[in-house]
């Protein structure tokens, strides 16, 4: 979230060329999307974890374990606006990289940053994939909490 605010107060766009206006618009969108995302991300599982703290140290395994079989759902879209937060700050920043380059070399420096971009996209759906096929299934089948999730819950 701070990095996607310190890209945004640190990119003027003054776009003399259409290109450059849409590319200017885009990154805006994505950098607020990224901010916005984020901000989600940090406040529902700093939330998650004060409360899951505190009735764990109060002994109150129960509450404890009601409290996240009733956050499920927001804690889902808080992983989800996490991996959106990744996603729109990485290209925002890819749009931020190449209009700061000079114009003769935009054009390398866009094929290498969406390159990578592209990359790290795809080993981050690896890694969750793997996450919920080795990490998931096991928490799913093996844990007696888990089971007690209604339907729809423990995908």
């Amino acid at each position: 979230m701070n990095a996607g605010l310190r890209l945004y107060s640190s990119t003027p766009f003054t776009g003399k060329t259409m290109v450059e206006k849409v590319a200017g618009a885009i990154f805006m969108v994505l950098v607020g999307i990224s901010v916005l995302c984020g901000a989600y991300t940090t406040i529902v599982f700093a939330l998650v974890d004060v409360y899951s703290k505190i009735a764990l140290s109060y002994g109150l395994t129960e509450n404890y374990e009601n409290f996240i079989l009733a956050t499920s759902k927001v804690r889902q879209m808080g992983y989800k606006n996490f991996l959106v937060c990744l996603e729109s700050f990485a290209v925002s920043f890819g749009i931020s990289l190449t209009m700061k380059t000079p114009k003769w070399a935009r054009w390398p420096m866009l094929i290498a940053v969406f390159g990578a971009i592209l990359v790290s996209s795809r080993h981050v759906s690896l890694t969750v994939g793997l996450a919920e096929k080795h990490i998931g299934k096991a928490l799913n089948s093996n844990n007696p909490f888990m089971n007690r999730l209604p339907d729809g819950l423990h995908d």
